[in-house]
């Protein structure tokens, strides 16, 4: 039995992924990875301790497939954030990614993929997120090339999400209409579509490697 281990398993994306994923390998053993009570593996990506705790037990586990899909987006400007969020901000979104893709030479015929975002290219409001994200795709392609010949490793970069609880909660509803009219097919990416397109890199893609695809309906290309 293969196993795949998730992160951000809370998240729409996820869901849409663990529906596709065991409808179509049902003997896939899948161990989620997070903060919360019914984790598999509980960690907390905002200390480094728990993020190496988090690496050693991939490490003993030997998994056949990783995604990791966890962050978190304090929407705010540097200097309206408190030291608290900036530290949380870097060892979530970068520090612990960068952590986990390293040890990832370790573990043999491993197939991986990371969710990063369009803010790593395009920027954002929040420029410490951005900035983690832009570095996190460095960190993608620097690894991906040190990796056993049978190994995966590649990266997702969505914009707007529809249905992600960070775009259905935000209240600028004016602005989202304009980058919706902005995008080339009048459309935003929903879970769904990013969580097809894990699947496919994860368990039927052959030769792809160190990649990083945009999903943004061709707003990326303007």
């Amino acid at each position: 039995m293969k196993t795949l281990v998730v992160t951000g398993y809370t998240s729409k994306i996820v869901e849409e992924f663990l529906i596709l994923a065991l409808a179509r390998q049902p003997n896939l053993r899948v161990l989620k990875c997070g903060r919360g009570a019914d984790a598999d593996f509980q960690v907390d990506f905002a200390l480094n301790r728990k993020t190496r705790e988090f690496t050693n037990w991939l490490l003993s586990i030997q998994p056949s497939y990783l995604f990791l899909n966890h962050g978190i987006l304090p929407g705010k400007r540097l200097k309206e954030s408190s030291d608290a969020i900036i530290d949380e901000s870097l060892r979530v979104n970068l520090v612990s990614f960068v952590m986990a893709i390293e040890i990832l030479p370790e573990i043999d015929n491993l197939r991986t993929v990371v969710m990063s975002s369009i803010s790593g290219k395009a920027g954002s409001f929040d420029t410490l997120y951005a900035s983690c994200k832009a570095g996190l795709d460095v960190a993608v392609r620097k690894v991906a090339a040190s990796l056993p010949p049978n190994a995966r490793l590649n990266a997702i970069s969505p914009g707007i999400i529809e249905d992600a609880r960070m775009t259905t909660s935000r209240k600028d509803v004016g602005v989202l209409e304009v980058r919706r009219k902005q995008t080339p097919t009048h459309c935003f990416t929903t879970s769904r579509d990013i969580a097809g397109l894990a699947y496919y890199l994860l368990f039927d893609a052959g030769n792809i490697q160190g990649e990083n695809i945009n999903v943004n309906g061709g707003f990326y290309i303007r």
